[in-house]
């Protein structure tokens, strides 16, 4: 099963490129996408720079597991230490799951907290 909400939609960003943005109010716990990936065959230090940037690791926070990238609108939201959105692995039916952690208003872009690897790998490659 593949699940974007018809409460989100990708628009130009503020914070960099395109992002991902509210259509009309959402609340905490809302799932806003279920999305399918797929698994790169080179460890992600043999990545490209730029497409690290867009690598999610399967399971969520196991260091060294699988890279893959993420279909649907995942890989669009941006970073913030702030976030309003985000993810689990739900390990059982292979799909990356991602939901509100915080009420949004209509217009507000979604926000996901890339996590440690971008701070630390990631982000000192741009």
């Amino acid at each position: 099963m593949i699940f974007i909400s018809n409460k989100i939609e990708v628009k130009k960003s503020q914070i960099e490129g395109r992002g991902v943005f509210a259509k009309e109010d959402i609340k905490s716990s809302e799932v806003i996408e279920i999305s399918h990936f797929t698994i790169l065959k080179q460890p992600f230090s043999q990545i490209e720079d730029k497409l690290k940037e867009y690598v999610f690791s399967w399971p969520k926070n196991v260091w060294g597991g699988k890279s893959v990238v993420v279909w649907g609108f995942a890989s669009i939201y941006n970073h913030s230490d702030n976030n309003n959105v985000d993810w689990v692995t739900d390990e059982e039916n292979n799909l990356f799951k991602f939901f509100t952690i915080k009420d949004i208003k209509k217009g507000e872009e979604i926000c996901s907290d890339y996590g440690e690897a971008y701070k630390k790998v990631v982000k000192t490659i741009k």
